[in-house]
């Protein structure tokens, strides 16, 4: 705990730190106030009134990713809170993209499994059946 190394390593490390913590909070705060009356993929709105906490970005991002995923898209803010404790805190984080790729194969598991039982219906599991 707390290795952090030389000054130049420390810093690196925050600031990954800080920026995985900010990007796992405005995702989750992106998909927590998801809306269907604001825009996003595949709809058009010509109101100024976007009830996403992240705005704009965030109201297309919150679309895209449960329009492809479904719910298992709540399992990238939870990767990148973890992640960016890990660098804050000084632990030993090797490896990110080999398990941001076994994130993305689970996720994609996990979609196949809750389309085969009719659970879940994202575009994404449905591919997958399909093919």
């Amino acid at each position: 705990m707390f290795n952090y190394g030389n000054f130049k390593s420390f810093s690196i490390k925050i600031f990954l730190g800080l920026f995985f913590l900010l990007l796992s909070l405005f995702l989750f705060a992106s998909f927590v106030s998801n809306n269907s009356s604001d825009p996003g993929f595949g709809i058009t709105i010509n109101s100024n009134s976007i009830f996403n906490w992240g705005g704009l970005p965030g109201a297309y991002i919150s679309s895209f990713a449960f329009v492809f995923l479904g719910y298992s898209a709540y399992f990238f803010p939870i990767f990148f809170f973890i992640t960016s404790l890990k660098f804050i805190l000084g632990f030993k984080n090797r490896f990110i993209l080999l398990k941001f790729t076994f994130l993305l194969v689970g996720i994609f598991i996990f979609n196949l499994s809750l389309t085969m039982i009719e659970v879940d219906n994202s575009i994404l599991g449905s591919l997958a059946v399909n093919f």
